[in-house]
Parts: C-alpha cells; sequence; structure tokens
C-alpha cells in the first residue's frame, strides 16, 4: 500500500521511509547508503525547512488551532479551488486573517494546489501554503458530505478538507503538527464521525470529536457563537 503523504527534509540524511501502522511516510534519519536516491521534492505535503529557521518548538494540536468559527459542517463549493477560497474566507470571518492579507493567503494557496494536488487517500485534503503575512499557524477545517474532487491520489473524491497557514519564518516549528493532522484525518472511523456531525451541521460536535480523537493536552476551552466559553472536558 503506498504511503498517503511525505514531508521530507533539506538535508541530505533525511530519507523516507514509511510507517505501515499510519499508512503514511514519515521522515527517518540515516547515512544514505549505495544506490539510494533522495524522494522528489513535490510531495503532497510540499513542506521544506529553510535554513533560516530556528530550532523547532513544540508542535500544536489541530484542536488548538480551531474553534467552531474555523469549522464549516457542510461545505457549499462543488470544486476544489472554490472549496480554498471558502476555507479562506473562514479565516477572515473569524478573524484570524486580516482582510488585507486575504488575497495573498489564497493565491499562495492556490499556486501551491497548481504545482501538485494536497487530496490524499481516503477522503482527506489538506491544502496549506507558507506565508510571511501570519504569525502563527492558522487553519479552517470544512466537510463535504458528499466530497469534492480534489484529484486525489486514490481517485477518491475529498469529504474533509482542512486548510493550514504556515508563518514563513517558523516553518520547521509546524511540520510535525501538519503530519500529526494528516494521521488524525485519514483514520477511516474518524472521518466517519466527523461526517456524520457534519450532516448534523454542528461545528461543536466536530470539535468535540477532534479532542477526543487527540487526547488530551489541547486547549480546555473555547467560544462558542453565543459568546460563551465552553469546556472541553
Amino acid at each position: 500500500m503506498s504511503p498517503l503523504w511525505t514531508v521530507a527534509g533539506s538535508a541530505a540524511e533525511d530519507w523516507v521511509q514509511q510507517a505501515p501502522e499510519h499508512n503514511v511516510a514519515v521522515v527517518a534519519s540515516r547515512s544514505p547508503q549505495s544506490g539510494d536516491k533522495a524522494p522528489h521534492s513535490k510531495t503532497p505535503l510540499d513542506l521544506q525547512p529553510t535554513a533560516s529557521e530556528p530550532k523547532a518548538a513544540k508542535p500544536m494540536r489541530l484542536a488548538d488551532i480551531l474553534h467552531p468559527k474555523l469549522v464549516i459542517p457542510q461545505l457549499r463549493s462543488r470544486n476544489k479551488w472554490d472549496a480554498i477560497e471558502e476555507l479562506v474566507d473562514k479565516l477572515v470571518e473569524a478573524h484570524e486573517l486580516r482582510i488585507l492579507d486575504r488575497r495573498q493567503v489564497l493565491e499562495a494557496v492556490l499556486q501551491r494546489e497548481r504545482s501538485r494536488s494536497t487530496g490524499l487517500d481516503g477522503g482527506l485534503a489538506l491544502p496549506h501554503a507558507r506565508t510571511p503575512v501570519v504569525e502563527d499557524m492558522i487553519g479552517s477545517l470544512g466537510i463535504a458530505p458528499d466530497g469534492i474532487p480534489f484529484e486525489s491520489t486514490d481517485g477518491s473524491d475529498s469529504q474533509l478538507v482542512c486548510l493550514l497557514v504556515v508563518p514563513e519564518l517558523q516553518h520547521r516549528d509546524h511540520i510535525k503538527t501538519v503530519a500529526d493532522a494528516a494521521r488524525l484525518l485519514s483514520g477511516r472511523s474518524l472521518r466517519d464521525e466527523l461526517i456524520a456531525a457534519g450532516r448534523d451541521g454542528s461545528a461543536e460536535r466536530i470539535l468535540e470529536i477532534i479532542r477526543q480523537a487527540e487526547g488530551p493536552g489541547c486547549l480546555d476551552e473555547w467560544e462558542t457563537e453565543e459568546g460563551k466559553v465552553r469546556s472541553a472536558k
């Protein structure tokens, strides 16, 4: 079975090895062997660290990034380009992204998508880009119960579309966050739960499912649409 995605480091000793229990390719550090070839740089998750980045910090969890105002239980879009724009607009609507920066972020994500589709196996898509206009990783999540064509690696339509926007100069800090999000959302049982919650139109239920799946360590509270603080415990 082929891996869902690859996150490749820029150093010569970073080589890709498959983790069968997750059906995900992860970076493993070892010395190159005779005959080895480095993986192609344009992977579905093309997140190469830059030389100027500081030492990696503790990665965030998906539930630390999202809150109900960043979740779209039922995407209106019927193609991936509109879905990406809908998710970027959600960042603006939730005041995670300045409206002045909308065009730049949207174009960065679209340009990344044109270079190679971020549609993965199992009904998941992870459109993403790095940009200097954000200081912290931000993201939004959309559910498409009927699926959206995303030119995925296995040909399936994407029912979960998670947009991640990464700070350009803190890129290395967030590689594991993106990797963990891909692992989490590629699980079939979790995907089915999220789709069911999307059909019910409940952004809060979607967040609860993600928090339970990620376990302890996420932020404990978030603000509801009514302005009340709700506990995840």
